[in-house]
């Protein structure tokens, strides 16, 4: 009888605890497939998909300290290009982002300038194309990129955040050039499109006006990054302020639906800083603990929307301690729910890199004070499986 006792036992232990530490509550979970070490000899801040066809590559780079960027081969395992930064970067006032046509043509969003170049894998610049006079009309906007979306993709549509930009120089020191500042920037439009850039007959478009005066008032602050995604025919835009990602048409600029995100594990959005909360710096301490939508990216291979959310922690925790639990939200292409999965804040970054492979996820393996920490990037690789 002991005996059997033991057996039924293990049994219990090995299907409750054992499985891959998978909750069954949740309807998906994520299995491992395998790390990827990206020794480039920088650490990577920034980083996407690239694939032709032979193969599928990681490029990342850095356009600050090492001013490199490299093609990392996800079938060989190898770095196959790597590319200097300086000769672009130095007729910059900085680069903004970098999406990559193919490996012989990486296009440049410059930095403040309304200003796109074309290089090559030995960063050559070969073309420069500069829109402001299309981008400042009436107003004075920047372009500036999303922290989710390519600002070109593959038929030359160009798409960029429109940050308003225009006041006096004595703007400091008048309130009330302030005021006009702020009324200005919150119900300008929200993106400005290209329909393709090497057409002879350009044309352009403005569309989400007064996106934030639908969630702010005139004395709110909106300090963030643009965060939208593109389809071919909508684009979706979210915020750290709100729990809704807003869809509008590409075509007709018109907003066509609102998609609530519900997290089991967080309230999403908050209440956007004051002027004065802002003057005293309190607005990073708002957007560090608070419970955001940080992410959203479409698995072409599966169908699915996936969204990251860092979760809301005591707005008391110090700054060094404000590394949030997140988790990953599954919707269908509708955006039906379909499940969410908690991840481990402590080993995996909140972003996340679709391949046809699985679902890549940066790691937090190697940390500063590692001596591989500045020479090296890593993922992990999933697959996301139903349970």
């Amino acid at each position: 009888m002991r005996n059997i006792i033991r057996f039924l036992f293990s049994v219990f232990v090995f299907f409750f605890v054992g499985c891959k530490g998978v909750n069954k509550d949740n309807k998906y979970y994520l299995e491992s497939k395998e790390i990827i070490e990206v020794d480039a000899g920088f650490h990577a801040m920034f980083s996407n998909i690239y694939s032709d066809d032979n193969s599928e590559y990681i490029f990342l780079w850095d356009a600050i300290t090492y001013k490199q960027a490299v093609f990392y081969d996800l079938r060989s395992k190898k770095i196959i290009d790597q590319i200097q930064l300086d000769t672009v970067a130095g007729k910059l006032p900085g680069i903004e982002t970098i999406n990559v046509r193919s490996r012989d043509s990486i296009f440049v969003l410059a930095n403040y300038s309304n200003k796109i170049f074309l290089i090559d894998n030995d960063g050559v610049i070969l073309e420069k194309y500069d829109f402001d006079s299309l981008i400042c009309q009436n107003k004075r906007y920047t372009a500036r990129k999303s922290n989710v979306n390519e600002f070109i993709d593959d038929r030359n549509r160009v798409l960029v955040n429109c940050e308003y930009s225009y006041y006096n120089d004595d703007v400091e020191n008048k309130p009330d050039k302030w005021d006009e500042w702020r009324s200005n920037s919150h119900k300008s439009p929200y993106l400005f499109m290209i329909n393709d850039l090497f057409d002879d007959s350009i044309q352009t478009k403005f569309f989400a006006s007064n996106f934030y005066n639908r969630f702010t008032t005139s004395r709110q602050e909106v300090l963030e990054v643009a965060k939208y995604l593109s389809s071919k025919e909508s684009v979706f835009i979210f915020s750290i302020f709100v729990d809704t990602i807003y869809e509008y048409s590409l075509i007709s600029g018109d907003l066509k639906k609102l998609h609530h995100i519900q997290s089991n594990y967080t309230n999403l959005g908050y209440e956007p800083p004051t002027v004065n909360q802002v003057k005293q710096g309190y607005h990073n301490t708002l957007a560090q603990t608070k419970g955001i939508i940080s992410g959203l990216i479409y698995d072409e291979f599966t169908k699915r929307f996936l969204v990251t959310v860092q979760h809301e922690i005591p707005i008391e925790t110090p700054q060094t301690d404000r590394l949030r639990p997140w988790s990953i939200l599954i919707y269908d292409s509708e955006f039906n729910k379909l499940g969410e999965i908690k991840m481990d804040e402590k080993k995996y970054k909140a972003k996340l890199y679709v391949t046809s492979k699985g679902i890549l996820v940066p790691t937090r393996i190697l940390e500063q004070k590692d001596e591989d920490y500045f020479n090296k990037t890593t993922f992990e690789l999933f697959e996301l499986v139903q349970n």
